[in-house]
């Protein structure tokens, strides 16, 4: 019989708390933390710091890719750097990412986080050169047993973008 391990679902409240809720499991739950610092990585090289090139070290071969900026997933790890070189890191002179919340499980890892970004070019097909945007977005990463990325679904407010880049107006 495999030894039970106390392994936990950590939420971030986003006041600086974190609620813990413990389960017992056999030998689960060593990954948790690790995935979260996977993805506050990824972020911060990938997408903060533009090292598209690094991509690999924390996304599987065969990641599927769900974003709003594409029709259909993106399906694997190289055409996943070329969309996110030319939806992101291209498209923006600075970006910087911050989190509000993180819900991690064994194979998953949820963030609420913000973009602040400046000196856009096109988004969408308009012209919105040197305007900064501000969004938030819910992603979802699954993970594999090595600890990399298999699954990313982004969701971001993408209304509330067009409104700043003065696209749209609403009240």
């Amino acid at each position: 019989m495999a030894p039970v391990a106390k392994a936990s679902c950590f939420v971030s409240l986003g006041c600086g708390c974190v609620a813990t809720q413990l389960f017992a499991c056999a030998g689960r739950g060593r990954g948790m933390h690790k995935n979260l610092e996977t993805v506050k990585n990824y972020f911060a090289n990938c997408v903060d710091g533009k090292a598209v090139d690094r991509v690999g070290e924390y996304f599987a071969d065969d990641v599927i890719v769900h974003r709003p900026d594409v029709a259909e997933p993106i399906v694997g790890v190289e055409k996943f750097k070329h969309a996110l070189r030319s939806n992101v890191t291209d498209r923006y002179e600075t970006i910087k990412t911050t989190f509000s919340k993180e819900v991690v499980t064994e194979d998953v890892v949820v963030v609420a986080l913000t973009h602040r970004a400046t000196g856009s070019n096109v988004w969408h097909g308009f012209d919105v050169a040197g305007k900064p945007v501000t969004w938030t977005a819910l992603t979802y990463f699954r993970f594999n047993p090595e600890g990399k990325v298999v699954e990313e679904i982004v969701e971001r407010n993408e209304l509330f973008m067009a409104k700043q880049l003065g696209i749209i107006d609403y009240d």
